[in-house]
């Protein structure tokens, strides 16, 4: 028997993606003082600032350029639609 939590431990897949994402943001997104107030990216060369959260989840940074093209095209069709949705062009009334 296992306890139910809040964790989602008990499901292989979510235990590795909330692996990742703690690693992700440990890594771009939190300053190491023993690097000198660098992150670890940017010790690397990877990033030339920190990231912040909002960033990070913007520009993904472990995927291929495939995957990337293919987001970014979808990313860019939902902003789009957005618009559309709120700038509607008014009919004028014909007199």
């Amino acid at each position: 028997m296992i306890r139910r939590t809040r964790s989602g431990s008990h499901r292989r897949e979510l235990l590795q993606y909330s692996i990742w994402l703690w690693r992700d943001l440990y890594n771009w997104t939190r300053v190491h003082y023993s690097l000198f107030g660098w992150t670890p990216a940017m010790a690397v060369g990877l990033a030339e600032e920190v990231w912040t959260v909002s960033k990070y989840i913007w520009y993904p940074v472990h995927v291929s350029d495939l995957l990337y093209i293919d987001w970014a095209e979808q990313r860019n069709s939902v902003l789009e639609s957005a618009v559309d949705v709120y700038k509607r062009n008014k009919t004028l009334p014909i007199s």
